[in-house]
């Protein structure tokens, strides 16, 4: 069974699951380090490289028209919006106060 610890597969457009471990986190790291130099292009603080591993650079170029810093709202709309355009099965689910809110996740917010 291959084991892709660092789910990078998909950054090399490959299926998910399909790199053994030690050349997921040869990718992960390569792929990761694309994400910060590109922060970095942008303007976008170290957070937002690590949020955009998940979401994808996608995230940093919204990033870079509001703010260029991340914050859990912005986070939490670029969510739901790649949601409307991207079914996935997973579920996230925000709890604020007595309110529960669940909804199709694009990906983990940090």
């Amino acid at each position: 069974m291959l084991e892709d610890v660092m789910q990078s597969s998909e950054s090399m457009g490959l299926p998910p699951n399909t790199l053994r471990t030690e050349d997921s986190i040869k990718q992960g790291c390569k792929y990761f380090a694309s994400l910060l130099e590109s922060a970095n292009a942008k303007g976008c603080d170290l957070n937002s490289a690590i949020q955009s591993y998940n979401y994808g650079g996608g995230f940093l170029d919204c990033l870079a028209g509001h703010g260029k810093k991340y914050t859990f709202p912005l986070a939490e709309n670029f969510s739901k919006m790649q949601s409307d355009v991207v079914l996935y099965l997973s579920l996230y689910i925000s709890v604020k106060g007595n309110i529960i809110k669940l909804w199709r996740c694009y990906a983990w917010i940090i």
